[in-house]
C-alpha cells in the first residue's frame, strides 16, 4: 500500500508541469498641464510632456518582464519546477489642473482626448500582457531537456523572442497610432 502510494505521488510530481500566472504590478504616474483653452493646454503639452528623442511623448507605458526559474532533476531529465513570470507596467497620462475652471468646450475636447490617449496606452498594455503569457505558456508547454542548463539556455532563447515580437508590435502600433492632438 505504501508502495503505491509513493508510485501516485512520484506519477504526480513527473507529470505535473510548473504552474504558475503571470503576475502583473501596475503603477502609474502623471505631469501636470494648465491652461484654459485647447491652446494652452496643447502648449503646456509640449513644454512638459515626457521626451523621446526629439518628439514629444502625450502618454507613455513601459513594461519591464523578469522571470525566475527553480529546475528539477529525475530520470536524468531537467524541467521546471516553479516559476516566476513578472510583469511591471507604469502607465504615465496628463492631469490637467485647471479643469474645474475651464468652459464645457474645452473641458470636453480635454475628455475626448484623455479618453483616446488613454485607450491607446491600454493596448500597449495589453500587447505587454499577452507577450508575458505567451512566455508563461511557453514555460508550461516545454518538455524536460537532458540538462538544466540546456533547458534554461532554450528557455530564455525563446522568451527572448517573444518579447522582440512584442517589442517591434509596440512599435508598429505607435507607427499605425492616431494623433492625440488636442487643438
Amino acid at each position: 500500500m505504501r508502495q503505491q502510494i509513493l508510485m501516485a505521488i512520484s506519477a504526480l510530481i513527473l507529470a505535473s508541469q510548473a504552474r504558475a500566472e503571470v503576475r502583473i504590478s501596475e503603477t502609474s504616474s502623471n505631469y501636470e498641464l494648465r491652461g484654459l483653452s485647447t491652446a494652452a493646454i496643447h502648449d503646456d503639452i509640449m513644454k512638459r510632456a515626457p521626451r523621446e528623442g526629439s518628439g514629444v511623448i502625450d502618454g507613455d507605458t513601459s513594461d519591464r518582464l523578469s522571470l525566475s526559474f527553480k529546475y528539477a532533476t529525475e530520470d536524468q531529465a531537467c524541467r521546471v519546477a516553479k516559476d516566476t513570470v513578472h510583469l511591471e507596467i507604469n502607465t504615465t497620462l496628463p492631469v490637467w489642473i485647471d479643469e474645474q475652471r475651464a468652459d464645457p468646450a474645452v473641458r470636453a475636447a480635454w475628455n475626448d482626448y484623455l479618453l483616446n490617449l488613454r485607450g491607446h496606452e491600454n493596448g500597449h498594455k495589453t500587447i505587454a500582457v499577452t507577450a508575458a503569457q505567451r512566455i508563461d505558456q511557453l514555460i508550461h508547454n516545454t518538455k524536460p531537456a537532458k540538462t538544466c542548463a540546456e533547458l534554461e539556455a532554450s528557455l530564455s532563447s525563446e522568451a527572448r523572442k517573444i518579447q522582440e515580437q512584442a517589442e517591434a508590435e509596440q512599435d508598429r502600433y505607435d507607427q499605425q497610432a492616431q494623433s492625440f492632438d488636442i487643438e
